[in-house]
């Protein structure tokens, strides 16, 4: 059986060694950094880092020139060690910014605990909730069922059903009444 043109699997490339002078390497560099930077640029979107890539891909590209064996061209090398150290960078980043929540969270958690097994949160918390009680019952009648209602979650309509008001005045009531209320408790 004949195989055409069409069906024959290419030959394997075969390892370009690199014969990079410290000229010729200067050279590459500064005739790819902007562009590679651009590249770098569009996948981790912060140019700094970028910059930062790209002098890392040409390091590692020179203290290993004696060694690395490319199978595709210079540039397509260079461009995918680029792209890979742009994938780590993001992977890296996206577990540091996890960790930093977790540890955010357990931070707050572990304040919080602190906070609420605290004898001086808990006078705080005790003298404001009487504070507030004391502001709510010194309401005029009114305003204080109005308000107390609401706080049940009870919407206007349901306040003004039950106690046989009108939803405008409900609605007049309640904000005079958190009004009343705000202005009693900034001057505490």
């Amino acid at each position: 059986m004949k195989t055409t043109e069409k069906t024959k699997k290419p030959d394997k490339v075969a390892p370009i060694e690199l014969k990079l002078t410290k000229k010729s390497f200067e050279q590459i560099y500064n005739k790819y950094f902007t562009s590679l930077c651009k590249f770098a640029n569009k996948i981790v979107e912060n140019k700094e880092v970028s910059e930062n890539i790209i002098q890392e891909c040409f390091y590692i590209l020179w203290e290993k020139r004696k060694t690395i064996k490319i199978k595709t061209s210079l540039k397509a090398y260079i461009l995918q060690s680029i792209h890979n150290q742009c994938l780590k960078f993001i992977k890296h980043n996206e577990v540091m910014r996890k960790h930093n929540e977790h540890i955010q969270r357990e931070n707050e958690s572990n304040f919080q605990k602190l906070n609420e097994n605290n004898p001086l949160h808990i006078l705080i918390k005790t003298e404001t909730e009487c504070e507030v009680k004391k502001a709510i019952d010194d309401l005029p009648a009114q305003c204080r069922e109005i308000l107390i209602l609401w706080d049940e979650e009870l919407s206007y309509e349901e306040i003004a059903a039950k106690l046989n008001l009108a939803i405008g005045t409900v609605r007049t009531q309640l904000t005079r009444a958190k009004d009343k209320l705000r202005n009693q408790l900034k001057n505490k």
